[in-house]
């Protein structure tokens, strides 16, 4: 089984971005070992991606800036046995950190002094979504794109503890605004049904909206129906029928239908 490693981008923005470009690489590569190297602030994030098999936390301690510290450069990723080495990075410092590294092939963009070191090195591009920053790459070394949208399946007991933890902090928050300020709160539905009732119910808050969160509009709807006092900010939910090839009659009807669905979940409210 060939094994890949994947270096991250240094920034958590960046890393969600690098996602679809991961998944194109993955099944491109559907019987390859892919790890992922990251600085400790991100690994969690790729501990949650399907495609990933294994992480690996890249320290900090060699620096080009400290010449003594360049034998320590690679340490981590040797005697992994790693024949490849994608650099999404576009650093002098992601393409020493393979080479010391010993892997045999290095792919990433090229240019300067960085292009010494990679044994595949397409022409960077500049402008544009970082996402798309990334597709560009792994498409110019044979990869087919796939979808530009991140995804990650988050376990549900992360899920409802995360969004106990944003319920509390925007509670807290809400309690410090002024006599004449006011909020409204855009949310995702939550995992535990009710959860932000305490943020509905809050004098400061006007109104708090869902999002549809990646559901189907029938799930989003179910979903939504079983929380007090939220209704939908739907959009993907709202839209996901609709088809440029519809007659106008088609269209309306599948629109209003949705609508209606919409609605009926934000106003006709069911036990959890």
């Amino acid at each position: 089984m060939p094994r890949l490693v994947i270096l991250a981008p240094n920034w958590l923005g960046d890393a969600v971005m690098a996602l679809p470009a991961i998944a194109d690489v993955r099944r491109g590569l559907a019987a390859a070992h892919i790890t992922v190297a990251a600085r400790a602030a991100v690994v969690p994030l790729f501990q949650l991606v399907a495609d990933v098999d294994d992480t690996i936390v890249l320290g900090r301690g060699a620096s080009l800036a400290r010449v003594g510290s360049w034998g320590q450069m690679g340490a981590e990723l040797r005697n992994h046995g790693f024949a490849t080495a994608l650099l999404l990075p576009n650093s002098i410092h992601a393409a020493l950190l393979a080479y010391r590294a010993g892997i045999r092939e290095r792919w990433g963009y090229g240019g300067g002094v960085r292009a010494q070191w990679l044994t595949r090195a397409v022409p960077r591009i500049r402008g544009g979504h970082q996402a798309d920053y990334y597709r560009h790459l792994v498409a110019a070394l044979g990869f087919s794109n796939g979808d530009r949208e991140p995804r990650i399946s988050v376990p549900e007991p992360m899920r409802a503890a995360a969004e106990q933890l944003l319920r509390d902090s925007i509670a807290r928050h809400l309690d410090e605004l002024g006599s004449d300020e006011n909020v409204m709160l855009k949310l995702s539905i939550p995992a535990e049904p009710g959860l932000f009732t305490p943020l509905v119910q809050h004098p400061k808050v006007l109104r708090v909206v869902a999002l549809s969160g990646g559901f189907s509009r029938a799930d989003a709807c179910r979903e939504l129906a079983k929380n007090p006092g939220m209704i939908a900010s739907f959009s993907r939910a709202l839209l996901s029928d609709l088809r440029a090839q519809q007659s106008d009659e088609e269209f309306n009807r599948t629109l209003g239908e949705a609508i209606d669905e919409i609605y009926e979940a934000s106003t006709d409210k069911v036990s959890a």
